[in-house]
C-alpha cells in the first residue's frame, strides 16, 4: 500500500529529522495496516521486515515453556520493530503482536540498513535507541531480581507516570488496565490487583476510566523492595 499525503506528513513529524530523510524512506518503505491481534513477527523466524509505527500500538512478548505471555514492551507512534534481526542477520527473539490497530511503514531489512549507512543521523538514532533498550532490559532484570512484586509494580507505576505541573502527583495517562500491568511484568493478575488495591486504601493513588493519579510518588518510591 502505497503512502498517502497525510502518512507522509506523520512519518516526517515521527522522525523528526530533515525532508531528505524522510523522501528516501518514503521511497523504500510501504504502508501497512494491521488490525489489533495480529501477529508481525514469529519468535524464531529469520530476516524479514523492520516496521516503524505511525499509529497504534504493538506489544512484545515471549513465552514460558507452559504458555504464559511475558509481556516486554508496548511500542507507539515513532518506535521501531524488528531491527535487531536486521542488524545482526539473526532469528527473531520474540513475537511482536499488534495490541491497538495499527498504521506501519514496513522496510526490507536491505532497504533499512541502507537507510543507516547513508545517513548518519538517522543511524546516531538507532544506535541510541539500541543502547536504551539495553539499559531498559539490564534494569528490569535487576528489579526482578532483587524486587518483590509489589516493589516491581511500585517502580513500573513510577516509570510510566508523568508529573503533572504545579504539584508533586503523577498521572499514568491513558489509564492503563491492571491486565496490561500485570502482563508488563510478569506478575498474576491477581497479586497486581491486590497491589494496586492496597494503595487505594493508603490514599496513594486514585484511578478512574481516564488515568491513574499516584498522590505521593516520594512514598510509592520509598515503597519500592
Amino acid at each position: 500500500m502505497g503512502f498517502e499525503d497525510n502518512d507522509f506528513d506523520l512519518l516526517t513529524s515521527l522522525i523528526g529529522s530533515d525532508a531528505g530523510l524522510g523522501a528516501a524512506m518514503k521511497g523504500v518503505a510501504k504502508l501497512r495496516e494491521e488490525a489489533a491481534g495480529s501477529t508481525l513477527i514469529k519468535e524464531g523466524d529469520v530476516g524479514g521486515e523492520v516496521f516503524m509505527i505511525l499509529s497504534g500500538s504493538v506489544s512484545i512478548v515471549v513465552y514460558s515453556s507452559n504458555g504464559h505471555e511475558i509481556r516486554l514492551a508496548t511500542l507507539g507512534p515513532g518506535d521501531w520493530v524488528g531491527e535487531m534481526a536486521a542488524l545482526n542477520g539473526g532469528g527473531r527473539t520474540a513475537f511482536a503482536v499488534v495490541a491497538e490497530a495499527a498504521k506501519l511503514a514496513a522496510f526490507s531489512a536491505a532497504a533499512f540498513i541502507n537507510l543507516m549507512e547513508n545517513d548518519g543521523h538517522f543511524a546516531t538514532k538507532m544506535a541510541r535507541l539500541l543502547s536504551q533498550r539495553l539499559a531498559d532490559t539490564s534494569l528490569r532484570m535487576f528489579e526482578f531480581a532483587a524486587f518483590s512484586a509489589a516493589g516491581r509494580i511500585y517502580a513500573e507505576m513510577i516509570r510510566m507516570s508523568k508529573p503533572e505541573e504545579d504539584t508533586e502527583e503523577r498521572f499514568l495517562v491513558p489509564a492503563p488496565s491492571v491486565t496490561e500491568l500485570a502482563a508488563r511484568l510478569s506478575i498474576t493478575r491477581e497479586t497486581t490487583s491486590r497491589v494496586i488495591s492496597r494503595l487505594e486504601r493508603m490514599q496513594l493513588l486514585v484511578r478512574d476510566s481516564r488515568h491513574w493519579r499516584v498522590l505521593a510518588p516520594e512514598t510509592l518510591s520509598d515503597m519500592i523492595n
